[in-house]
């Protein structure tokens, strides 16, 4: 449900799907998810220094912690989601999904052909990010 303390929420290439989106190639790949979720800490996937300890949050995923379509069919609040047409770590369908879903007003400007982490996009996420910040200060 709504907090009504969060006036408006902004997700970034948000992940929707993520036992596909974290076990895929794209981030740990099935040889890493397996290793997370038997507990070991597994390090520098995604081609960065990432790491993630004693399976933790692979096994919040199995175990359905985190879902954030059920949670979209929840919340009113506005909502701004940014994603690369071109992200290849986190498929744009899948917030194309969430905004379909989300149950109070959400925009959603498609960056085209960015990639996961907006490479030479940065002033145009800031661009958006400003805009609907703007359009909600009271």
């Amino acid at each position: 449900p709504d907090d009504p303390a969060i006036n408006g929420r902004i997700a970034i290439a948000p992940v929707v799907y993520p036992v596909e989106t974290f076990r895929s190639e794209g981030i740990l790949g099935p040889e890493f998810w397996e290793k997370a979720a038997a507990g070991e800490t597994i390090a520098n996937f995604f081609n960065k220094g990432f790491s993630l300890q004693n399976g933790i949050f692979v096994n919040d995923l199995i175990n359905g912690n985190y879902k954030p379509l059920e949670e979209a069919e929840k919340l009113t609040t506005p909502l701004l989601i940014i994603h690369g047409t071109a992200d290849l770590a986190v498929p744009p369908a899948g917030s194309e999904e969430l905004y379909q879903r989300y149950k109070g007003e959400a925009r959603i400007p498609r960056l085209e052909s960015a990639d996961h982490v907006f490479t030479g996009r940065h002033a145009d996420v800031q661009s958006s990010i400003v805009n609907w910040l703007k359009k909600w200060d009271k």
